[in-house]
């Protein structure tokens, strides 16, 4: 038996269900809040010309993560909301809307179904509304989604390294290649740890990759596109 035991967060409960789910989040996972003002705290201002920053909330929730980045920065020209249930992408959207009306700015708001697919290979296949490319991003964020995505079965190292590397160069595909490009990534540990998945995250293309807060099992990281003229 390995102490790791301790970080399983398998269990009782209704996630699958939004107005649980919303209901219950900070009560069953009291550092979310923390760990989401984190996420806001490490993100870059926009540096984007003619006012074009786009950015994309991945496994959005109840919307949680994109709220408290739009209090921070109201003015982005779009915001593209990405989660597996219709309901909770509906019950972000509502939530947002209800926030912003005092904005006279607002950004363009985009509701994203996600599908995951995983083949007898072990592999993993994201599609995004029928397609497995959007428009880049400037932003992604990433909060409790990638264990969500990749699965919470137990499986090897080799196999969750391969779900990871599969999402992180869907990620990398899908922001802008100017230099202006940042995932955010907000998690606690799943089937790969935090350091196994910044390693992955530099192997699959991302730079200035960093862990900027990390409490018990629960951690803010992220990176960047390197731009086309920072290659040598």
């Amino acid at each position: 038996m390995s102490w790791l035991n301790n970080l399983d967060r398998t269990g009782s409960g209704f996630w699958s269900n939004s107005q649980w789910y919303d209901l219950h989040l900070s009560r069953r996972m009291p550092l979310v809040n923390k760990m989401i003002e984190e996420m806001v705290y490490a993100c870059p201002p926009s540096l984007s010309p003619a006012n074009i920053y786009r950015v994309a909330d991945l496994c959005c929730g109840s919307g949680m993560a994109s709220l408290y980045y739009l209090k921070a920065y109201p003015i982005v020209s779009s915001l593209t909301l990405i989660d597996q249930s219709e309901e909770r992408l509906n019950m972000a959207k509502k939530r947002i809307d209800t926030q912003l009306e005092s904005i006279s700015r607002r950004p363009e708001i985009v509701m994203c179904k996600l599908q995951v697919k995983c083949d007898s290979q072990d592999n993993v296949n994201l599609k995004l509304n029928g397609s497995s490319n959007l428009h880049p991003y400037h932003l992604i964020l990433a909060s409790l989604a990638l264990h969500v995505i990749v699965g919470h079965e137990k499986r090897s190292l080799e196999e969750s390294k391969l779900r990871y590397r599969i999402l992180f160069e869907l990620l990398f595909r899908n922001l802008v290649d100017d230099g202006n490009g940042h995932l955010i990534v907000g998690d606690h540990s799943g089937s790969l740890g935090m350091f196994e998945q910044m390693k992955l995250m530099e192997e699959c293309g991302f730079v200035d990759v960093e862990c900027v807060w990390r409490e018990r099992d629960m951690f803010v990281i992220g990176g960047r596109r390197r731009g086309k003229d920072e290659m040598s």
